[in-house]
């Protein structure tokens, strides 16, 4: 009887050691773990001629010309401009420019960019994204391949704002 009670003591001191690493170890580890981002402060640029607004960088500048729009960058200077066409659709007006203008656009995807038909892909080292709305076709465009996810990242902000 001896025996057993001691082996009934040391189980639970081996059960009450266990709990105890248990409940530290637990302690140790936040409920609330929060991961660091790297947030870029934006803001807002809209193109009343243009119909159209963007999120930029709030350290980039955006700047409306008749038709166009320039935006710079501390890396160079992104291109946004506005063509009317009879097309009704983007892929129709993609590949009719590039017979005229006798270009091949590689490393073309269709996407959806707000609900609006788009087409992203390169020519020689610039980079490209056709949007299509209400028979207008909005190109933005970067010529230096540092300025690609700069690109990428407005393209995805783009919203047509009638």
């Amino acid at each position: 009887m001896v025996k057993t009670n001691q082996k009934q003591k040391i189980l639970i001191i081996l059960v009450v050691i266990l709990l105890v690493g248990v409940i530290a170890s637990n302690k140790s580890i936040p409920k609330n773990t929060q991961l660091q981002t790297n947030i870029i402060q934006t803001k807002t640029f809209q193109s009343k001629i243009m119909k159209f607004t963007i999120g930029l960088p709030s350290n980039y500048q955006g700047q409306e010309k008749l038709g166009s729009v320039t935006v710079s960058t501390p890396k160079g200077i992104l291109y946004i401009d506005r063509n009317g066409t009879n097309f009704d659709n983007i892929e129709d007006y993609v590949q009719d420019l590039g017979k005229k203008n006798k270009f091949i656009l590689s490393n073309k995807k269709n996407l959806q960019i707000n609900s609006l038909e788009a087409i992203v892909g390169n020519t020689n080292r610039e980079k490209l994204y056709f949007i299509y709305s209400n028979y207008a076709v909005y190109t933005l465009s970067a010529k230096e391949e540092p300025l690609f996810p700069d690109l990428d990242q407005i393209a995805q902000s783009f919203r047509y704002t009638p």
